[in-house]
């Protein structure tokens, strides 16, 4: 929700994917889509439905080097390692309930060159 909400306050529009029958990213829906206004792609390693691991690797590898790439790593980080330079995004998240932590505890992950361009929404 925070990310439709600021959506509403800073005027942008989000756009959702189509999958296919194989729950991978529709290449039709990518395409036509994916255009030079697209700033950031926010994904999820792997469905919280499903179990499926999305090949996170491969969606970055089409994307624009502009484009920011966060990887929600809620379902990942727990169960398997996850090489973030490997995978080449930009962001990774993941919260900590899932490890048994506190509710409300989560860790984010940023590339040392989008440490100063982003501003917190939220500060404290």
């Amino acid at each position: 929700m925070p990310r439709q909400i600021l959506a509403e306050i800073k005027g942008f529009k989000i756009e959702f994917f189509n999958i296919d029958d194989e729950y991978e990213i529709d290449r039709k829906d990518f395409d036509q889509k994916y255009s030079d206004k697209v700033k950031v792609v926010s994904v999820a390693h792997v469905s919280n439905v499903t179990g499926k691991i999305y090949d996170v690797k491969k969606i970055k590898s089409k994307l624009r080097d502009d484009t920011f790439f966060l990887v929600d790593g809620s379902q990942s980080v727990p169960n398997f390692p996850v090489d973030v330079q490997d995978i080449g995004c930009d962001c990774l998240v993941f919260t900590g309930h899932k490890m048994m932590a506190y509710t409300g505890i989560g860790a984010v992950y940023l590339k040392k060159e989008w440490i100063k361009k982003l501003v917190p929404v939220i500060r404290g």
